[in-house]
């Protein structure tokens, strides 16, 4: 059994019991049940991330980036990185079905000109482009900088 506990460190309480899906004998039913946890435990990471990210960002705002990377005992890169991930994260989950349609419209446009199911990978893969700041599409989609990536190929 993992118990999970941590005592009201700095004002949050958070329980997480995992024996009920332990003791479910049926190794079927334990899986979907381990399975739907995770995916509630995956769902509470990103929100807090974004809670992170935003309460990080306002500080950085109020504060300066230097002072608030000081405060939060990181670096100014790496506290960026995690306002970056964290934001994305986020809206990468809530929006996900819409932003799907919108990465298959694109390909069906890139499809369109000519461009071969290969060429339309390595497109979103390996072309960096300057629009991008000199990213490959993937790497402005995965951040959120999707607008931007879909602008390219009107």
């Amino acid at each position: 059994m993992l118990q999970f506990d941590l005592e009201r460190a700095k004002g949050v309480s958070v329980k997480i019991d995992t024996q009920e899906v332990e003791d479910i004998t049926e190794p079927l039913h334990r899986a979907l049940a381990a399975d739907t946890m995770l995916s509630a435990a995956e769902r509470l990471v990103e929100h807090l991330k974004e809670i992170r990210a935003s309460a990080m960002r306002a500080h950085a705002r109020d504060v300066g980036g230097v002072k608030a990377a000081d405060d939060l005992n990181m670096n100014r890169t790496s506290m960026y990185r995690a306002i970056r991930t964290g934001v994305s994260s986020a809206v990468v989950e809530r929006d996900e079905p819409y932003w799907q349609r919108q990465a298959m419209d694109l390909n069906g446009r890139l499809r369109e000109q000519g461009k071969t199911r290969e060429e339309v990978d390595t497109w979103w893969n390996s072309t960096i482009l300057p629009a991008l700041n000199y990213r490959t599409p993937m790497q402005a989609w995965n951040v959120g900088d999707r607008e931007a990536v879909l602008a390219l190929i009107p």
